[in-house]
């Protein structure tokens, strides 16, 4: 572990409340966070494709603005988003069968939404609850009359049943003192909220990822502020 991920543990210790409660011991101890960022242009070749963990499934980029995932030549079934504007994200789950794809419908600011989708034997199927319970969640304490909140699915754990979650006060001034506020979420596939994680701790496993494409989760679960 280094120097950055140790110096982050430590912070995270510091910002638990009187509130806190153990963190299940049963769960995988970090976020997978290898994403790849497109946008819209990238759908005009009918060729741009992100590659899965197991380099045999890739999510082709289509002509006709869907994702396809596709094996080898085949597909295997086809997400539609209707609303697709720029900062396009796509997140595989390590173990190849599971993806995230965040986008925003306005602009670098959002709003963006998210979607959880796993491979089955007759397409695609998608896990709705991780994303809105996180977000409902949420929306009960922070939130921008204005514009609405920004939602992002940023990692999975290494078994691929769990996904990291954060919720955004839309970060405009209109949005009031509150504005880009975060609020980070563990959350099981089911929808059931394993850990929150306030302002600063989510932050700060933000910039871990960024740096090294994971991030520890913190031993702790710490009220959001």
């Amino acid at each position: 572990m280094n120097w950055f991920n140790l110096t982050l543990i430590s912070l995270l210790f510091l910002t638990q409340d009187s509130t806190s409660t153990p963190r299940p011991k049963d769960l995988n101890n970090s976020f997978h966070c290898h994403r790849t960022v497109y946008a819209l242009q990238d759908f005009d070749s009918g060729t741009t494709a992100a590659i899965a963990p197991n380099h045999s499934d890739r999510i082709l980029l289509a002509k006709d603005y869907s994702f396809r995932v596709m094996r080898g030549q085949t597909e295997i079934g086809s997400v539609q988003i209707k609303d697709l504007s720029s900062n396009i994200e796509i997140l595989w789950a390590p173990d190849s069968k599971k993806f995230a794809i965040t986008y925003s419908d306005g602009g670098a600011e959002g709003a963006f939404h998210a979607h959880i989708y796993e491979l089955s034997h007759d397409g695609v199927k998608e896990f709705p609850k991780p994303v809105r319970v996180a977000f409902d969640d949420f929306k009960t304490h922070d939130y921008c009359k204005k514009r609405g909140n920004n939602v992002f699915v940023e990692g999975w754990t290494s078994d691929s049943r769990s996904v990291f979650v954060v919720t955004e006060v839309f970060p405009t001034g209109d949005c009031g003192r509150k504005f880009g506020k975060l609020g980070g979420y563990f959350m099981d596939l089911q929808g059931q909220i394993l850990s929150r994680y306030n302002n600063k701790q989510t932050a700060l496993m933000q910039k871990s990822w960024e740096k090294t494409g994971s991030t520890p989760i913190p031993p702790v679960v710490v009220q959001l502020d």
